[in-house]
């Protein structure tokens, strides 16, 4: 029975979804699903489907008597009319007030728990139709229909339910480079760019509310994230943290050296958020949110490792601003779909539109999901005066659970942006860029997991990484990563993330212009130590 636990525990805490939840949040590596993306009931974004499972270490102890043999029960049977609907698992993440503490409204008619359970159909056929009627939530014909605590939403229900919420984290840390270049830059890693010195990554804090999608209420809510720290420079958005003509800062300001200061705030995340009685859960995100794009998320806790893929960095985009619509349509599936002003982009003078959506499925074991994204649209390539073609990313991640300690993710990312550069004849070219990312965890203990990256990221034309498109006398396009590190969290407060990495690119430039990535320019290679801890509050 005591290995049969471990075991258990162990796969709740590995059980990684490759795709974010229509209820996700920022939890650790242990404590949540990979969120990017979008939905109701959410700390976080993000960015694809999971479950509403809590697996913290404290979460899964208190899940413990549900996963055990019960002793039978001596007592004498209870009565019928004394069962309690709160017996049975609630599909809300946050608990409500019980109707007993509820005051009665004008006009409101109280009836016994039982009354309510016949209404919702609980002491009957589970397929009942009264099952979907206000009030009442069915899982499905698989499952027991039980009730949700109100039939009505009210302005009270709003700022009584506890869903308005005030937390983040501070992520900090080092990277100790091999070579210690002499302008203190890992070539093109991120988002731990300085090498042998600290950095503070991320102070994060967020406000908002979350939201009730279970396909039963209306329910409204928002939440806005701050980011100071080293990492705003990734998460900026043209027309928000910098003008739109020329990227200069807004915000922030500029390095003696003309660039921008490794310091900075940003503000990734500002949006309303509407849940809607429809399917098994539907949301509508308006606003600034993150991109259902790829496997890593720029907030710290999500990730495994304090380095990023160069996926993550280059090829995908960060922020989103518009709309977008989440569905839970059964079980196993979630839908996205909506509009964006396009890649990073909160205002431009380039008045144009792109698609975002998505589509995520889930094993019912959920052992194993697979989850496709795209964005697809005008996307401008010159500002002044604003011009603009065609860009498409198309992002593909699958996630297997293998056995109770191992997890793989499988990543494979294709984009293209049409016009980005001209040839040497002046004429348009369309520039392509592609890769796969491959990622294995295993379980050491309840607290400590290790885990892999191997990265192949291949900028064709090269347009992404050094913006080289066009330009004579280079060669080469690949960037290939090894990282190899632990993930310990020995409370749900702290999250300690060392790590190896390799890092390599057959970039170059001609004789007569020396290039490599690494190392001010001078190396092909890099070995990166980093590590970091995440305080959570």
């Amino acid at each position: 029975m005591v290995i049969k636990l471990r075991s258990t525990i162990c796969l709740l805490m590995l059980g990684l979804i490759a795709c974010p939840s229509i209820s996700a949040d920022e939890e650790g590596f242990f404590f949540s699903n990979q969120e990017k993306s979008a939905g109701s009931d959410s700390d976080g974004d993000d960015s694809s489907v999971g479950d509403d499972i809590d697996v913290t270490p404290y979460a899964i102890q208190a899940q413990l008597p549900t996963l055990v043999e019960e002793e039978p029960d001596t007592k004498p049977p209870a009565k019928p009319k004394a069962a309690k609907p709160e017996a049975v698992s609630k599909p809300k993440p946050h608990p409500t007030p019980s109707s007993a503490a509820k005051p009665t409204l004008p006009g409101e008619v109280t009836l016994s728990e039982s009354a309510i359970d016949d209404y919702c159909g609980v002491n009957g056929d589970c397929c009942a139709t009264t099952c979907h009627r206000q009030g009442c939530y069915d899982p499905g014909c698989n499952g027991d229909c039980h009730r949700i605590d109100y039939g009505y939403y009210d302005e009270r229900d709003f700022f009584r339910s506890g869903n308005f919420y005030i937390r983040g984290w501070i992520d900090q840390g080092a990277t100790f480079n091999s070579k210690s270049p002499k302008d203190r830059v890992n070539g093109p890693t991120g988002y731990n760019w300085r090498s042998n010195e600290y950095m503070m990554n991320q102070l994060y804090t967020i406000i908002g509310r979350d939201v009730t999608a279970n396909g039963c209420l209306w329910d409204a809510g928002g939440r806005v994230d701050l980011l100071y720290g080293t990492d705003y420079i990734f998460t900026q958005a043209t027309g928000l943290e910098t003008h739109k003509i020329g990227n200069s800062p807004r915000w922030n300001s500029l390095a003696p050296s003309g660039l921008p200061a490794i310091y900075g705030l940003s503000m990734p995340q500002l949006y309303a958020e509407f849940a809607v009685p429809l399917a098994q859960g539907t949301t509508f995100k308006f606003g600034h949110f993150y991109s259902l794009i790829g496997y890593e998320s720029p907030m710290a806790p999500q990730n495994f490792f304090y380095s990023h893929s160069y996926a993550r960095v280059y090829g995908e985009p960060t922020t989103e601003t518009g709309m977008l619509a989440s569905s839970k349509i059964s079980p196993n599936v979630v839908v996205h779909g909506g509009f964006s002003q396009g890649w990073d982009i909160w205002e431009t003078s380039l008045q144009a539109l792109s698609f975002i959506g998505g589509v995520c499925w889930s094993s019912h074991d959920d052992q194993t999901s697979v989850g496709i994204a795209i964005d697809t649209g005008h996307f401008p390539v010159q500002a002044n005066p604003p011009e603009g073609d065609d860009r498409t990313v198309v992002s593909l991640v699958v996630s297997q659970q293998l056995g109770c300690r191992w997890t793989y993710i499988f990543q494979y990312d294709f984009g293209s942006q049409q016009s980005a550069f001209t040839n040497s004849q002046n004429q348009p070219q369309t520039a392509n860029w592609y890769g796969i990312n491959n990622y294995l965890f295993y379980c050491l203990s309840d607290t400590l997991a290790a885990g892999m990256r191997v990265e192949w990221f291949r900028d064709a034309d090269r347009f992404l990484v050094f913006e080289q498109a066009g330009a004579a006398g280079f060669s080469g396009s690949n960037y290939c990563e090894f990282t190899f590190g632990f993930n310990w969290q020995p409370n749900d407060r702290i999250i300690v993330r060392p790590e190896f990495r390799w890092d390599w690119s057959d970039v170059k430039g001609s004789p007569q212009l020396p290039f490599r990535p690494y190392n001010n320019f001078k190396s092909s290679y890099q070995f990166l130590f980093a590590t970091d801890i995440i305080i959570r509050f």
